[in-house]
């Protein structure tokens, strides 16, 4: 396919061109109840912001129209500022889902990063309409074939956010001066294929990121930085199939993972002191993480949530300072000497936070007993034993069974 590149003051030119309209068409003024992205404004209001910038560019230019919509039927990838000087509109697919505002915003934040990575997908909404679809325009209006220029909508099948977000592009003071190389083009469904059957294709086929995806590339992005609090919840989720809240928790003996703090880290190419940690931090988790594998060796669901590590959290935060090192000491114990009853009642338990009062309640037995004579010593000969019990486990596991396609597909590409 061919690409209609343009140069940067061109693309400035237009988007100028473009920005003086809308205000034009607002009688100099922003549409009612809107504001530029960095006030306060509503969600509501950014959305209606959203939907009239969206539908609302036109320019009379009948040979960029002709120029346009014969590199759209060509199957060309065309500007979507040059759509709508050219008259074009979006519109949008009742099956299709409805649009998220939070969503809208997050592109907009990457379009300033590092541009639109992905082009509009559209068809032509007339052969949607003569198929029986419903459609409407960005204000929620039905199109039919009787909507005035109904040649000119297309359909968005994948990329209504992007949409949005390229209006609030030249909504913006900080943005709409900017050049910015937005693409949109035709597809062609499948005869006999549905349009719905073709937005569940399209999308099922790409496997969204999810967050072990976005912390994995984060620990490669800064293996210069070594061992990290970082690198070992990444290393705790990969291999004990823990979810990064309980990681987290377990390195830093607190309830503060949050995804924007990893994306914010690989965005911006900058390892926040917290996610670096310190070598305490690192070597602290590693104990806990060690205690926790062995105690739930052989009930691996209890390892899989947070009751655990919430139960040593809440016990350690209990003492004083000078206490800590040694209450540590005791909980280590604890957990790796935890009987199958115990693990057993607290599985049992209903929620996260029964199953921690199971564990919690157990800890205070635990100390009550431990000050008895020969006790200490009893409870380390099971722990000792449950350790070289969890190591030969480990040490017996083969390896996974890798996919028979595997070998073909390497095959092919090499």
């Amino acid at each position: 396919m061919k690409e209609n590149n343009q140069s940067p003051v061109t693309a400035l030119a237009e988007q100028a061109t473009i920005q003086a309209m809308i205000e034009s068409i607002n009688n100099g003024m922003t549409p009612q109840g809107s504001a530029t992205p960095d006030s306060d404004s509503s969600a509501k209001e950014k959305e209606l912001r959203a939907q009239q910038l969206a539908s609302s560019v036109q320019i009379d230019g009948e040979s960029l129209k002709a120029k346009i919509f014969m590199q759209l039927s060509n199957g060309e990838k065309v500007g979507v500022f040059d759509f709508h000087r050219a008259g074009g509109k979006f519109a949008y697919l009742d099956k299709n889902r409805s649009i998220d505002m939070k969503h809208v915003e997050f592109l907009f934040g990457s379009f300033k990063r590092v541009g639109m990575l992905n082009s509009i997908k559209v068809v032509a909404a007339r052969k949607l309409i003569e198929e029986g679809h419903t459609l409407r325009d960005r204000t929620g209006n039905m199109l039919t074939l009787a909507t005035p220029n109904i040649d000119m909508y297309y359909c968005i099948l994948d990329g209504q956010h992007k949409a949005d977000a390229l209006a609030l592009w030249l909504a913006s003071e900080e943005t709409r001066n900017i050049p910015l190389d937005a693409r949109m083009e035709l597809v062609n469904i499948p005869k006999n294929f549905s349009v719905g059957a073709y937005i569940g294709e399209y999308n099922l086929a790409c496997k969204k990121w999810n967050h072990r995806d976005t912390e994995t590339l984060l620990v490669q992005t800064f293996e210069k930085e070594g061992r990290t609090v970082l690198s070992s919840i990444e290393k705790c989720v990969n291999e004990d199939k823990m979810t990064q809240r309980a990681a987290w928790k377990i390195y830093k003996m607190i309830d503060g993972y949050r995804k924007q703090k990893f994306e914010d880290a690989l965005f911006y190419n900058k390892l926040s002191d917290e996610l670096r940690g310190t070598d305490a931090e690192i070597e602290r988790g590693d104990r806990i993480r060690r205690a926790i594998q062995v105690a739930c060796r052989n009930e691996v669901r209890m390892k899989r949530n947070s009751a655990i590590i919430d139960a040593v959290i809440a016990a350690y935060n209990a003492v004083s300072d000078v206490q800590k090192a040694e209450t540590m000491d005791q909980l280590m114990l604890f957990i790796t000497s935890l009987s199958k009853q115990t693990l057993l009642a607290a599985i049992k338990a209903d929620s996260v936070n029964q199953k921690t009062e199971v564990i919690t309640q157990a800890w205070k037995n635990f100390q009550k007993e431990i000050k008895k004579d020969g006790k200490k010593e009893e409870y380390e000969a099971l722990a000792l034993n449950a350790e070289e019990e969890y190591d030969r486990m480990v040490s017996s596991v083969a390896s996974p069974k890798k996919s028979s396609n595997l070998d073909k597909i390497k095959k092919i590409l090499s």
